[in-house]
């Protein structure tokens, strides 16, 4: 467990540029889906109207779908990230508060070379 090492602040800052990512995605999708939705079936009802639909229609709904997808897959990312910094400072203090439990167990009371050794021993 020594080898294990992570900057959670680091991991946190670094969430914010994919939390920017997924923000600008979202934003566009928002923008793009409610003008296309303005829009409505602006090419009509003729031949030459229902021709350009059927090629128009299914890719512009893929294209909406796709970016739903990967907003929810930055954020998820983002989610991801920042859990793994709160679940490594969570377990450092947990190995913290052991580590001064057991010196307190050993030694009868709050000592800090006893503290320090079991940090030491558990890596942190």
């Amino acid at each position: 467990m020594n080898d294990v090492h992570a900057d959670a602040a680091r991991l946190h800052h670094g969430s914010k540029g994919y939390q920017d990512v997924a923000d600008r995605v979202a934003a566009i999708y928002r923008v793009l889906s409610t003008k296309l939705e303005t829009e409505g079936a602006c090419w009509g009802n003729d031949p030459a109207g229902q021709t350009f639909a059927k090629k128009y229609v299914p890719s512009a709904l893929s294209v909406l779908s796709q970016m739903d997808s990967t907003n929810q897959g930055v954020q998820s990312m983002v989610d991801g990230i920042c859990s793994w910094a709160k679940n490594y400072v969570d377990a450092i203090g947990a190995g913290t508060t052991d580590a001064h439990q057991l010196g307190a167990q050993l030694t009868g009371g709050y000592h800090g070379a006893a503290v320090d050794t079991a940090l030491g021993s558990a890596g942190l």
